[in-house]
């Protein structure tokens, strides 16, 4: 879901550092930050927040994305989150029937696989080796990529996807059912599944207590939910390398427009207890191949899988560093370490004692 890195807007990571949050709290800056952008003439509207976990205002500025956004870390609990932020970050993926057609129409199709699908099966492989396969929830479902391979692995599915398009195109060219909204907003029975997908959903929410609670509610006792999510080590790696090392500071690293939170495991772990879930596993996650340049046809970013030829070095490189991930997760479990661009993770709601 993340999109292609790069462009204007950077994260500074030595602009502000160090100030801290309550600094943010000045209006006229929000008003000029708003300016600077044109959020005052038809842009989402900024806001600004507190830690998402623990609430605490006192937050360190690890840098600058642009006019408007900064990455904080909680001086309080460690989360890193965006604020000043898009009050409706999930309307970035919002888009138009006709280009969601132009760009997987491969897929949709089932001519092509799509670039994806190896990462939607690595979820789905860590799943099954806990549980067997029931009734299964995938929150975010875009176009339905993951919810078909599950099905055609014997899963009974159903999707949760706010964009109208998206989950249209997802019943129409699937099969699988979707309905339209926000997870808080439809209506589905408490205790109804067996898993939950979080396929590259949670660094989108704003309010991931009050979310993570209505899943939990959704599972059944034992039931587990499914993450993967950006490995925010790598992030700041990047980061450093980038806009330190590089000195490239135009380039868009934490997407902080639409990644309003940040997890590492310790504070994935934490938001998963605040609802009620433990973690079970959490490990370095396969890396996307997107094969840069050759994924892009007439502007229009593919969704299909490339030749392997394709985008070679990059995809090359990528598996080096998450093969390194993995020896050093083999080595410390329950560590995902700083070279996999993603980490995949397992919660269980605990069974109801008698």
């Amino acid at each position: 879901m993340a999109r292609p890195k790069g462009g204007q807007g950077a994260l500074q990571l030595g602009a502000g550092a160090g100030e801290a949050h309550r600094d943010l709290r000045r209006p006229g800056e929000i008003a000029l930050s708003n300016e600077a952008r044109g959020y005052d003439r038809g842009r989402p509207p900024l806001e600004l927040v507190d830690c998402p976990l623990c609430e605490s205002h006192d937050g360190r500025v690890l840098g600058r994305e642009g006019a408007c956004f900064r990455v904080l870390r909680c001086k309080s609990c460690g989360l890193i989150y965006v604020s000043p932020r898009v009050v409706d970050p999930e309307r970035s993926f919002w888009g138009a029937r006709e280009g969601y057609l132009a760009a997987a129409e491969e897929v949709l199709n089932g001519r092509e696989p799509s670039f994806r699908d190896p990462n939607y099966n690595e979820v789905l492989d860590l799943l099954e080796r806990r549980i067997p396969r029931g009734r299964l929830l995938e929150v975010g479902s875009h176009l339905g990529f993951a919810l078909r391979l599950a099905q055609a692995r014997g899963w009974e599915v159903v999707g949760v996807e706010p964009s109208r398009p998206l989950a249209e195109l997802s019943r129409e060219y699937f099969g699988v059912p979707v309905l339209t909204g926000l997870i808080e907003e439809v209506d589905l029975p408490n205790a109804s599944f067996d898993a939950v997908l979080l396929i590259d959903v949670l660094e989108h929410v704003k309010n991931p207590r009050q979310f993570l609670a209505r899943v939990e509610r959704l599972l059944r006792p034992g039931g587990v939910v499914a993450l993967q999510l950006p490995n925010t080590y790598f992030t700041l790696l990047k980061a450093a390398v980038i806009h330190k090392g590089l000195r490239r500071e135009d380039h868009v690293v934490f997407d902080a427009e639409e990644h309003v939170c940040h997890y590492t495991e310790s504070t994935l772990a934490a938001m998963l207890e605040t609802a009620g879930l433990e973690l079970i596993d959490v490990r370095p996650g396969r890396p996307v191949q997107w094969a840069g340049r050759y994924q892009i046809a007439d502007g229009i970013a593919k969704q299909h899988a490339m030749p392997w030829y394709r985008g070679f070095g990059l995809r090359a490189s990528r598996q080096a560093l998450y093969l390194l991930a993995r020896a050093v997760s083999a080595a410390r479990p329950g560590r995902v370490g700083a070279t996999a661009t993603n980490m995949v993770a397992l919660a269980r709601r605990p069974t109801e004692s008698c």
